[in-house]
């Protein structure tokens, strides 16, 4: 009897230690992740709050990127969860991709809007470094803000050591001799993650179906497989474990996910 007294006695202090030890917990959770630049879910959700300072500058500096990034970022987290991978993980990458065109905002499309093209009186060779200088800024830009390594390195895995056509093609235009493609050719690291796998493709294929015309599902949908196949033909994914069945899924998903843009709509 007096040791359930004692007990009874003692289980108010008990209740006061556990919740002091679990609000402790939760205090200091986010101090210990910020300090040794952990990722967990809560911290991936930190930051992709549009209060985190680099969206914030994406935000208020390359608006056309942001959205861009946004995009990317629906598309990827589908994709994610259709291939098992984690969801939040996905929309983190997407949403620091491309944080390194923050250098030079106006030599992207997507932040032209009512300003000329800058490409127009550059050599192709200079507008393909100033292009392909957007991933090794974005790793730069990301270390700087302390944007943990998995997130920051999808900066130059994103688009790989993929050729960029445009001013590949306008060098050739220009010239009668050789054109190197090394010139014209990002100089990053191909994936080595599925994450950064589904980025690639998102990244590409956002982009591709904004600038389709009249799209729909079966254009789309040859589009993104083209954009696969030509990856898988340029090597772009033999140093990550994504399958033929996990591009065959994100293929998919892409294309279901834009299903509600093709309805027919009704006339009144």
């Amino acid at each position: 009897r007096n040791a359930i007294k004692e007990f009874v006695k003692a289980l108010p202090y008990m209740s006061i230690a556990i919740v002091v030890q679990v609000l402790t917990g939760l205090l200091l959770q986010p101090i210990i992740e910020k300090t040794f630049n952990l990722v967990t879910n809560s911290r991936l959700v930190e930051l992709t709050d549009r209060n985190s300072p680099l969206i914030k500058r994406l935000m208020n500096e390359a608006l056309g990127t942001f959205s861009h990034c946004m995009s990317v970022a629906n598309f990827a987290e589908m994709c994610a969860v259709a291939i098992g991978e984690n969801p939040y993980l996905a929309r983190a990458c997407s949403y620091y991709h491309d944080v390194g065109k923050l250098a030079n905002p106006l030599y992207y499309k997507e932040n032209q809007a009512g300003h000329t093209n800058p490409h127009d009186d550059l050599l192709p060779e200079v507008s393909a470094e100033i292009i392909r200088g957007h991933t090794i800024e974005g790793l730069k830009l990301c270390r700087k803000y302390r944007i943990p390594e998995e997130i920051s390195h999808v900066t130059v895995q994103h688009h790989g050591t993929l050729l960029i056509p445009v001013f590949y093609e306008k060098a050739k235009k220009l010239t009668d001799g050789e054109v190197d493609p090394y010139e014209y050719s990002y100089h990053g690291v191909t994936p080595v993650t599925k994450i950064a796998a589904i980025i690639m493709i998102c990244d590409s294929g956002e982009a591709a179906i904004r600038a389709m015309d009249k799209p729909n599902g079966e254009k789309v949908d040859k589009l993104i497989k083209s954009l696969i196949d030509s990856r898988i033909a340029a090597g772009q994914f033999d140093n990550c474990d994504i399958s033929l069945r996990d591009l065959n899924t994100v293929r998919r998903t892409i294309v279901n996910s834009l299903g509600g843009m093709y309805h027919e709509r009704l006339k009144y």
